[in-house]
């Protein structure tokens, strides 16, 4: 048991001396995995891109197609109901007028979104 113990101790590096090559290598590896984490951040930050852009482009097709189509929908039930054809036209016109203006609302979230970030 003695000297099981003694070999242990011998395999450790005496206190207060520091092997310079074990201390390049540790420098090398915590340099490396810095360089891996900065590849990772920015391909996260352009995968962040896409979603918000593909998000933004989805809020402006949702922004123009929910008026139009229910609109249209509303004008065609009053035609139908009423025997005219101008209501389905009033309806795109109520939805261009409502798209419009949900449209420059989300360009102002969208312009003071990029002011913060500057």
């Amino acid at each position: 048991m003695q000297t099981e113990k003694n070999t242990e101790k011998k395999n450790f590096s005496t206190p207060g001396r520091v092997n310079i090559e074990d201390v390049k290598k540790q420098a090398d590896e915590l340099r490396d995995a810095k360089n891996t984490l900065n590849t990772r951040q920015a391909g996260a930050v352009k995968v962040l891109n896409a979603v918000s852009l593909y998000g933004t482009a989805i809020d402006f097709a949702l922004i123009i197609a929910i008026p139009l189509v229910s609109f249209i929908l509303l004008g065609k039930y009053l035609d139908t109901r009423q025997g005219t054809k101008f209501y389905v036209l009033i309806g795109i016109l109520l939805a261009l007028i409502v798209s419009s203006f949900g449209i420059y609302k989300q360009i102002k979230k969208l312009q003071e979104y990029f002011k913060k970030k500057k």
